[in-house]
């Protein structure tokens, strides 16, 4: 009996391209055009191996700014193997929208805001403040984020009310 083993060939990843909201999943799935099965399979993001990644297809959990990039695979064989096309992730974080900002409690700023993302929790957000519009801002780790989405708010202790500027940023 003569086994004749093809290596793989054409492999490709789709979908591509993704456009995913940050903190949701994605899956890429590799696919062989040719070649004598079993594979093995190594997950690249931007070319660099991707450690643990060998199954097909990948899934990407909790998707953020830091998952963007160009994910191909290397599928091989007893035979030989070759290196997939790219499938392009982006990670979208759409703004929230901020409602009327008030001085209460006394000598704290309460600011709600919405989100349109589902995968926003209280904490997919921080708050910076500075004493003028044009900064400079800095964090301001008491702010305390209360709610669930779409509506969450953000109480931060100020000195003064007056002269405080509020600048609620997504994490990434």
């Amino acid at each position: 009996t003569l086994n004749v083993v093809v290596p793989p060939a054409g492999a490709t990843v789709t979908p591509t391209p993704q456009n995913n909201l940050w903190g949701s999943n994605t899956t890429f799935t590799a696919s062989v055009a040719t070649g004598t099965p079993p594979y093995t399979y190594q997950w690249k993001k931007n070319g660099i191996n991707i450690t643990g990644a060998t199954t097909n297809p990948i899934v990407l959990p909790t998707i953020t700014a830091a998952s963007a990039g160009s994910y191909t695979v290397g599928v091989t064989n007893s035979a030989g193997g070759t290196l997939s096309s790219a499938g392009v992730l982006s990670s979208v974080t759409p703004p929230p929208t901020i409602g009327a900002v008030s001085a209460a409690p006394p000598g704290s700023l309460t600011a709600p805001f919405t989100s349109t993302n589902p995968f926003d929790t209280s904490s997919s957000f921080y708050v910076e403040t500075a004493g003028a519009v044009t900064g400079p801002f800095a964090l301001n780790p008491a702010g305390a984020f209360s709610g669930t989405y779409p509506n969450f708010q953000v109480v931060v202790p100020v000195g003064n009310t007056t002269n405080t500027f509020l600048r609620l940023r997504h994490l990434d």
